[in-house]
């Protein structure tokens, strides 16, 4: 996951994005919100993972996995994973 760690960003996810508190669904490690990014206006999905799993083996295991299908070019059925905070 140092791949996380190279796109973290130096801002908050309050100070980028305009979060609506309901959230649209929740899977096995977080929420999903829906939000406004406040530069641009473009409304994003953002998930929230509990602080619980950020160190569980499966979490990680997805994770580098998807940050590999991003890296190859990404997959259409998969969402792009922009930042972390």
């Amino acid at each position: 996951l140092d791949r996380m760690n190279l796109s973290s960003t130096k801002q908050t996810l309050e100070s980028r994005y305009e979060l609506n508190p309901d959230p649209i669904g929740e899977g096995a490690f977080g929420q999903v919100f829906v939000a406004r990014d406040r530069k641009t206006g473009e409304l994003v999905a953002v998930k929230k993972i509990w602080k619980e799993y950020s160190d569980n083996q499966d979490f990680v295991r997805e994770m580098s996995t998807l940050l590999q299908i991003q890296a190859h070019g990404g997959h259409p059925h998969i969402c792009q994973l922009r930042e972390n905070f």
